[in-house]
């Protein structure tokens, strides 16, 4: 199945977003976190374990995106 230039640029802007949210957690490294760092491999293992709603929320805490980018994005996980 081939992704569109419109899905393909959705999928980058996630991963900008994710990596935005890594630089904030680094600036941030001195102090401990207040609850577990969550990843792009927990968000994986959620989705393919079948909590996608689990995987949703996940991916919104780290990068701050809406419900229906989160939902696009994380079903784009299967594809890869």
């Amino acid at each position: 199945m081939f992704r569109t230039q419109h899905q393909e640029d959705r999928f980058v802007d996630a991963f900008d977003r994710i990596a935005d949210a890594l630089q904030r957690l680094a600036a941030h490294q001195d102090s401990p976190p207040a609850r577990p760092i969550v990843t792009f491999d927990d968000i994986r293992r959620l989705f393919f374990a079948g909590d996608k709603i689990g995987a949703i929320k996940r991916f919104r805490e780290l990068t701050g995106a809406g419900l229906k980018d989160a939902k696009d994005c994380v079903e784009a996980i299967r594809q890869f």
